[in-house]
């Protein structure tokens, strides 16, 4: 899988850093397909959700109460954002801490079933973001992606390219 992880300026702010991933070969990121896919069937949640991230990135932090967690495998930072307790909408990202996301790509997780799992197109979103972390999580430990000295953005190789 080939990608970038670009900051999204408009969204960060001075509590947190807020990125997507820009798959290869494509104009458009997994955030912005979420909000191409659900801001007009489900309009209200969206905003609400693009609402809390702006309150993360200006107020708050990253706070381990706006998400869902340990929605991919133990041990990852894979989670759910979302905007209120019942709502349907899910926008899965990888928490850095409380100061940097990383948002992927979701929708709506029907109440008839129970996780992600069972939906064809959630768990297309999850298993993405779990492929990226180990991989971002990889570049990490070989000390290719650090903290940047004010320790909300990310610095060093964030182009994945397996052809390299």
């Amino acid at each position: 899988m080939n990608f970038k992880i670009t900051k999204l300026e408009s969204l960060s702010g001075s509590k947190a850093s807020i990125y997507t991933i820009l798959p290869e070969g494509r104009t458009t990121s997994l955030f912005h397909d979420f909000l191409i896919k659900n801001s007009v069937t489900n309009e209200k949640e969206v905003q609400d959700i693009l609402g809390r991230i702006k309150l993360m990135a200006d107020k708050e932090g990253a706070r381990e109460g706006y998400f869902k967690l340990n929605e991919g495998k133990i041990g990852d930072s894979v989670c759910a954002l979302y905007d209120r307790p019942g709502s349907k909408v899910r926008l899965y990202c990888i928490r850095m801490g409380n100061t940097a996301i990383i948002l992927g790509d979701g929708g709506p997780k029907s109440k008839s079933i129970r996780s992600w799992q069972q939906d064809p197109a959630l768990s297309k979103s999850v298993n993405e973001l779990i492929e990226i972390h180990e991989m971002i999580y990889e570049r990490i430990l070989n000390k290719e992606i650090r903290w940047a000295p004010n320790y909300k953005d990310l610095i060093g190789d964030l182009d994945f390219n397996e052809n390299e």
